[in-house]
């Protein structure tokens, strides 16, 4: 199992194409996560990205002033989200408020081991049974 965890502006980034040089073979954004899944499901690995605020900033992301020179959308980015949990079974995203709740979140999930995969986190995680 991994955890990779990311700050909103992170998983933004992460789930939004942006195409290298022309010619050139480097993966941004979304096709370089994509492939790291990828590569996560042929060794048989869980991979878990926890990121550090609230679904509903997340879903609002375009509003917050940290983020006013984004050029994505929310629909845009949990379009991609959405795709990759469809085709990847070995992945999910959980949405945590804060980066010392993440850390704590991260020693849970651990704790957890193979189990993770049966369990829905961020139903679980809004239920405060992870906290």
């Amino acid at each position: 199992n991994y955890i990779e965890r990311k700050s909103l502006a992170d998983f933004v980034g992460t789930l939004t194409s942006k195409k290298g040089k022309e010619g050139s073979e480097a993966k941004f954004g979304f096709d370089r996560f994509r492939a790291e899944l990828l590569r996560a499901r042929e060794s048989n690995s869980y991979l878990v990205m926890i990121v550090e605020n609230d679904i509903n900033d997340a879903l609002g992301f375009k509003y917050l002033p940290q983020m006013k020179f984004t050029r994505s959308s929310p629909d845009h980015v949990f379009k991609n989200l959405r795709d990759l949990l469809v085709e990847f079974t070995n992945f999910q995203a959980l949405f945590v408020k804060g980066r010392k709740e993440s850390a704590d979140i991260m020693v849970k999930l651990l704790g957890i081991g193979n189990h993770i995969k049966n369990v829905d986190l961020q139903y679980a995680y809004e239920n405060g049974e992870l906290n």
